[in-house]
């Protein structure tokens, strides 16, 4: 994730509140596809995360905008320091892993991933409920935290998206979990059941650019 030159604006923190208090929902008023892909036609899903005030949709960037675009401009694709939570482009097309990046700045600690970039330590992880992606289908799957880390923006650790099997992939995770700092004590019997994977990725400082990101990795079962 590119560094940020400067503070969050007012104008940043009202569009991103505008935006999650007009689209967040409950059981009994359902997502407004129709009206998120208007707005936006690289909208893929909305994601909440229980205890922790993130409920947002995410961007698929286009190859066109390049990996990244979502980092800088806004859901309405307006230059933006807040960015949009985003998808990596390799989870792309039925990838058992996604990994969703989002902002954390200080200026403005509730927006973006700013409640989970502490995940690391066990205060912040054990507040952190399962996390809900429902896409434009009408389906949507629950993911329960496994573990968090602390990893250089550099790491290839988390970037592996298809896996030759399930066991390649529980292997994968189990290496994750032994760098882990927080874990949930039934992380073990979660990762042998692990279906899907959903990772969340912030910058791990107060200030944004720094090397260091902060990772929150979910898991799903079978259906």
């Amino acid at each position: 994730m590119a560094a940020l030159s400067a503070m969050v604006t007012a104008q940043d923190r009202a569009a991103w509140g505008a935006r999650v208090q007009l689209h967040q929902q409950t059981g009994r008023n359902p997502i407004d596809w129709q009206a998120l892909l208007k707005e936006n036609p690289d909208t893929i899903a909305w994601l909440t995360v229980e205890n922790t005030g993130i409920s947002s949709p995410v961007v698929l960037p286009s190859e066109e905008d390049g990996g990244d675009f979502y980092l800088t401009h806004s859901f309405h694709r307006k230059p933006s320091l807040l960015g949009t939570p985003y998808i990596d482009r390799r989870s792309a097309d039925g990838a058992p892993h996604a990994l969703v990046f989002g902002h954390h700045v200080a200026e403005d600690p509730k927006a973006q991933f700013g409640p989970i970039h502490g995940a690391n330590t066990p205060r912040v992880f054990k507040t952190i409920g399962t996390a809900t992606w429902s896409v434009p289908a009408g389906s949507s799957r629950a993911f329960h935290p496994i573990a968090a880390l602390r990893i250089n923006h550099r790491s290839r650790d988390i970037q592996r998206f298809r896996f030759a099997s399930d066991e390649e992939m529980r292997t994968w995770l189990t290496n994750l979990l032994q760098q882990a700092q927080t874990r949930s004590e039934q992380a073990t019997h979660m990762i042998e059941k692990a279906r899907c994977i959903l990772s969340l990725c912030t910058c791990a400082g107060d200030r944004p650019g720094g090397p260091e990101r902060t990772v929150v990795i979910f898991a799903s079962p079978g259906l």
